[in-house]
């Protein structure tokens, strides 16, 4: 059964991993649904963890002492699970994978779309296969998967933004979210070929 805390404890790393998010976006991001987040966000801004900004560029974020929070909880989860050995092997895998998609990004950008759909394929259908794997090890990484699809069903669908648009929860805001949680994961910064 799954704690407050651990409830929290998602929240939170979510944040972390975004940066500043709604919580719908939040909601995508950890599979629960919004009256939760939202709930859940309520709570942490009574105990200083998160704030909420409004204006031109609003959203939910973390203060430091969240930040410390998200922290705590992360080494924790990596005390439990066997997630270096796990991200390892993903993150050497996804790094060429990440070439791929990167390529693929840039031939978009170009109108470059000869092969377009087949890469797209084979790079979403790799990702999948990993992600099964590694979510068996840490299973909070489950929740990437649906993202990836419902991103790559709105390509197919000729959602202009669904690749590459940022802060639209398309396939490029997943993938850095998955590449920053694999590298906290490992505690390793990225890399400029990153």
């Amino acid at each position: 059964m799954t704690t407050t805390e651990q409830l929290d404890s998602v929240v939170l790393h979510s944040l972390r991993l975004k940066g500043r998010a709604t919580p719908p976006g939040l909601a995508s991001a950890t599979g629960l649904d919004e009256e939760t987040v939202q709930s859940l966000l309520e709570k942490n801004a009574g105990l200083g963890l998160v704030l909420q900004r409004t204006g031109r560029i609003s959203g939910w974020m973390l203060t430091p002492e969240g930040r410390s929070q998200a922290e705590a909880a992360l080494l924790a989860e990596k005390s439990t699970v066997d997630a270096s050995a796990a991200a390892e092997r993903y993150d050497t895998e996804f790094l060429v994978l990440n070439d791929r998609f990167k390529q693929l990004c840039t031939d978009w950008q170009l109108g470059a779309l000869d092969g377009f759909r087949a890469t797209l394929d084979a790079v979403h259908h790799s990702n999948l296969e990993l992600l099964t794997a590694l979510a068996s090890s840490i299973p909070r990484l489950a929740t990437y998967g649906p993202r990836f699809t419902a991103a790559y069903d709105r390509v197919l669908a000729g959602d202009k933004d669904a690749l590459l648009r940022p802060m639209a929860e398309s396939y490029h805001d997943i993938w850095l979210e998955l590449h920053e949680d694999l590298l906290l994961l490992l505690d390793r910064e990225r890399l400029e070929t990153d």
